[in-house]
């Protein structure tokens, strides 16, 4: 009687083996890799929401553009200076403060304008303002009808793109201009 040939030969066995471990390996990166795929949508979100995220920031972007204040023309300069040529402010004095960054060439061309006038103006950075809002010109009692025919034309020039305010102080000494608007607090 022949003896029948084992079905798992050793070398079918080693096959296996090799198969199962291959097997076994595909399956484990497959693993790994839906894992690390599930924490990063966890974290940064899926492609759709990546897309709406750059949608939102794109339409803030556009939004916040709109904030800057447009600097003066030089044109637009021009006209300012001829119209309330032959007066001079009685205290040369300016202080010109800007909420940030989206005022600052706006208030660059004002320094400008304002040099040629006969005022000495000086720029600087003021935190404290409120979110935008109007110009603000706070004005020594002798300059004041100087100031309000320099906000008059500042307006109609622009044709009502630069909004201005004028508030009178008796004694003060000098004139200072605030692009923003303090705020209601301070």
């Amino acid at each position: 009687m022949a003896l029948a040939e084992p079905i798992l030969t050793p070398e079918r066995r080693r096959r296996i083996f090799v198969g199962i471990a291959i097997f076994a390996f595909f399956y484990a990166n497959f693993r790994a890799y839906d894992h690390e795929r599930s924490l990063r949508e966890q974290i940064v979100g899926t492609p759709s929401k990546i897309a709406a995220l750059e949608t939102q920031v794109n339409e803030l972007s556009r939004e916040l553009s709109q904030l800057r204040w447009m600097p003066l023309s030089d044109d637009e300069i021009v006209a300012i200076k001829h119209s309330v040529s032959g007066t001079q402010p009685v205290q040369p004095t300016m202080h010109i403060q800007y909420l940030d960054a989206n005022a600052y060439n706006f208030a660059t061309s004002l320094k400008k304008l304002f040099t040629e006038i006969g005022f000495d103006p000086v720029i600087q950075l003021d935190t404290r303002l409120s979110f935008v809002g109007v110009t603000v010109f706070d004005a020594d009692d002798r300059d004041a009808d100087f100031v309000r025919k320099i906000i008059n034309s500042i307006e109609t020039v622009t044709k009502d793109r630069v909004k201005c305010e004028l508030r009178v102080s008796k004694g003060q000494g000098q004139t200072r201009m605030f692009i923003g608007q303090k705020a209601a607090s301070q």
